[in-house]
């Protein structure tokens, strides 16, 4: 099996995500989240309508339940925007048992819980993540 990863930050951080995701492409990794694929208009939530809003959010559930694995990119202090669902598919993961790597930055308690990886930087969270096998439950385990 192939492990599945949903990645998870601000919206200013997209291209970092984007990013992410080649990476995680080259290693043989499934990239579930779309949130960070094609063209955005960048529009904050605030002036979306609601069934956008709406819309966006089921789109991300549905990535994020495909996932086995998330990884959380932390905003350094005093950079959160205060809006985006990071937190959610933090909690949503940690809440389904899915594998989570925070890197940077544990903004939330739950960057803290027992459950979570963290790592410094998204080298490191990569280097993690070459050495990860999924079971034959579906879950990421270290090898």
């Amino acid at each position: 099996m192939t492990i599945k990863a949903y990645i998870a930050a601000s919206f200013a951080r997209r291209p970092e995500a984007m990013d992410c995701a080649h990476q995680l492409h080259r290693m043989g990794v499934d990239v579930t989240s779309t949130w960070h694929v094609g063209e955005h208009d960048g529009k904050p939530e605030s002036h979306l309508l609601h069934d956008e809003q709406a819309t966006i959010a089921a789109n991300d559930w549905d990535d994020l339940e495909r996932a086995s694995l998330l990884i959380v990119l932390g905003d350094a202090p005093g950079c959160y925007e205060g809006h985006g669902g990071k937190f959610v598919e933090l909690g949503i993961a940690l809440a389904m048992g899915i594998t989570v790597i925070v890197v940077s930055f544990r903004e939330s308690v739950y960057g803290h819980h027992r459950d979570v990886i963290y790592t410094a930087d998204l080298e490191t969270a990569l280097t993690y993540v070459s050495g990860l096998q999924v079971d034959s439950w579906g879950k990421v385990r270290a090898a």
